[in-house]
């Protein structure tokens, strides 16, 4: 049984180092991630900045034909003129000229407004570019230097894998089974160490005839509090693997 134990604390050695190359991929993938949404918040903010330029332009072509239309009909009021035959229509066409200029300088004024508006919006865009250009070289190179990192772990996860296949064929499938048990159950601790008559695991004081049988190593014992393996190297001063 002792070899078993001994395969049994071996194998728990590797998937403790296999889920801490899960979690970093995981760390890593998660920070590729969130560097993609940082530059993807930039490409939107530029997006809504031409798109608020877009809306900009087609209002100022709107007024400039609004412009155009205000105009033609002061030039046809006043080419009217000429042609009035009493002062009541003469000054009905003044008023009708007065109020179609009026409205023309409205529309210039808010020509000027759009044409301020879209210059603003026009260095915002350059601004935003030159940011979206130093944000994608962040992208980049942080990328990069991530995804070396990334395949660094995965290629370290793969040979656990095949170290932990090769360990799990030389142990009991029964065995195997209450350690896959106690692995998912016990926050990756599936076995602890004895020591001084005490599990390491939840510090419980172990039965002294449990624990002098779980020193002779032929057979596996579990904790009666936490239901952890229990194993000893019979040293006091040796900590837990």
């Amino acid at each position: 049984m002792e070899q078993y134990l001994d395969l049994l604390i071996n194998l728990q050695g590797v998937d403790l180092q296999i889920e801490n190359h899960s979690n970093d991929i995981a760390n890593i993938l998660k920070d590729k991630e969130k560097l993609q949404q940082e530059w993807l918040k930039y490409q939107q903010g530029l997006e809504q900045l031409k798109a608020a330029c877009d809306e900009i332009q087609k209002k100022r072509r709107k007024s400039e034909l609004d412009l155009e239309a205000k105009e033609a009909e002061v030039k046809k009021y006043k080419g009217q003129v000429l042609n009035v035959k009493t002062n009541r229509e003469y000054q009905s066409l003044l008023h009708e000229i007065d109020q179609a200029k009026a409205a023309a300088e409205k529309i210039e004024e808010e020509i000027l407004k759009l044409m301020e508006t879209n210059d603003e919006l026009q260095q915002q865009i350059k601004e935003q570019q030159q940011k979206l250009k130093a944000k994608q070289n962040q992208v980049e190179q942080q990328g990069k230097e991530l995804q070396t990192c990334l395949e660094e772990h995965q290629q370290e996860k793969q040979t656990l894998q095949t170290q932990r296949e090769k360990l799990t064929q030389g142990i009991k499938s029964n065995l195997m089974t209450g350690y896959e048990k106690l692995l998912k159950s016990k926050r990756g601790l599936a076995l602890v160490l004895a020591r001084d008559g005490v599990c390491q695991g939840c510090f419980i004081r172990i039965p002294p005839q449990t624990y002098e049988e779980i020193k002779k190593r032929d057979k596996i014992y579990n904790c009666p509090s936490c239901h952890r393996m229990l194993y000893t190297d019979n040293s006091p001063n040796t900590d837990q693997a």
